[in-house]
């Protein structure tokens, strides 16, 4: 593949191939490229953590009145469908 540069990413390549960090332009162009893909698509393979009290909330034991609200929800839902 080749890549049309600016003057400017060429001397940005060549000052970042001074440091000794990289060994050519391509490992700088790759380097790039993979921190580009985490700013637009974000890092999947190592997502952020859950906010605080998250997991507490999720698998949390259900209290009686929810599974009473849970149950009044679905007997109406059931009255709906024999009513059609």
């Amino acid at each position: 593949m080749n890549i049309a540069l600016t003057e400017h990413l060429e001397d940005l390549i060549e000052r970042i191939l001074k440091t000794g960090r990289y060994n050519n332009a391509s490992e700088v162009v790759r380097a790039a490229l993979r921190e580009l893909e985490k700013k637009e698509f974000g890092d999947y393979l190592n997502p952020p953590p859950l906010p605080a009290g998250t997991l507490a909330k999720i698998y949390a034991r259900e209290s009686k009145a929810d599974r009473d609200r849970e149950a009044r929800r679905i007997r109406r839902s059931l009255g709906k469908r024999e009513a059609r």
